[in-house]
């Protein structure tokens, strides 16, 4: 493995990159801590931030760099609650990423994104995914709820009906739109009924 040196921009907040190497794929492996203060106790739900040792090391797809395939390798902190009883420990959870995911919210976004006009075989094709692992990201992103106050203005609205099986028995659709110079993500609808698509845009506020 190559180790690299430049200077990179994940836009994520409270990482610190620690190294950079190339593996012999030629994909960018990126070591980084996470500067985030403390967690959430799983238990009491309240905010606890003594360290108790770390989770075991993930590596995590993020956005590809100069064409690359680019992952992360991190170890996530765990802090040890001292009110509850038996004192247990939580892994520290951050916003950029989703427990269990093998990807960054930021990447799978992305996908969303690259799926409109496309289908998901186009799509495993193109950025070498297995097929379910396209299923899975569109099935962790399913929601219809929108924080439509953080939204000033909409110029555009698309829809895209993507088929979750081969022989297109079972659909979502996906909602964008441009916002600022630049599609974002709205929303995965399971289904493609028109009047489960009708009840969402009428929540947009006017």
């Amino acid at each position: 493995m190559i180790n690299i040196s430049f200077l990179i921009e994940l836009n994520i907040e409270n990482l610190e990159v620690k190294e950079v190497k190339q593996n012999k794929e030629g994909h960018y492996e990126i070591y980084v801590d996470s500067t985030q203060e403390g967690c959430t106790c799983h238990v009491c739900g309240k905010h606890i931030n003594k360290p108790h040792y770390f989770d075991r090391e993930k590596r995590i797809r993020h956005l590809s760099i100069l064409g690359r395939e680019t992952y992360l390798h991190i170890r996530l902190p765990r802090f040890q609650c001292q009110k509850c009883r038996g004192k247990p420990t939580t892994t520290q959870q951050v916003p950029w990423h989703e427990r269990r995911s093998p990807n960054t919210i930021a990447f799978e976004k992305y996908i969303l994104l690259e799926l409109m006009g496309s289908t998901v075989e186009e799509i495993v094709l193109q950025e070498k995914l297995g097929y379910e692992t396209v299923i899975g990201i569109i099935r962790r992103h399913m929601q219809t709820k929108i924080d439509w106050d953080s939204i000033e203005k909409l110029e555009q609205i698309g829809l895209e009906e993507i088929s979750l099986k081969k022989r297109r028995k079972d659909f979502v659709t996906i909602v964008s739109s441009y916002i600022d110079g630049r599609v974002q993500l709205f929303a995965v609808l399971k289904g493609r009924k028109k009047g489960k698509v009708k009840s969402f845009l009428k929540k947009i506020s006017t």
